[in-house]
């Protein structure tokens, strides 16, 4: 296996994983958030979704472009 499908291969591992979390923020069964000094736990998940969405775009990019 060359090393430019290697790549290619770890992206879409990556990118299946991300659909993963997507959906999984999406319909509620996972939340994120952080507890920063003791304070309250603040829920991140709209910031985490909209990281991952923009993650997954990205790699999209990547392997349409690695594909042509």
């Amino acid at each position: 296996m060359s090393t430019t499908q290697s790549v290619i291969e770890l992206f879409e591992r990556k990118r299946d994983g991300l659909k993963t979390i997507i959906e999984l923020f999406e319909n509620g069964t996972m939340h994120q958030g952080k507890r920063e000094g003791g304070g309250p736990w603040v829920d991140t998940t709209a910031q985490s979704l909209a990281d991952a969405k923009e993650d997954l775009a990205e790699i999209e990019r990547i392997l349409a472009e690695a594909k042509k």
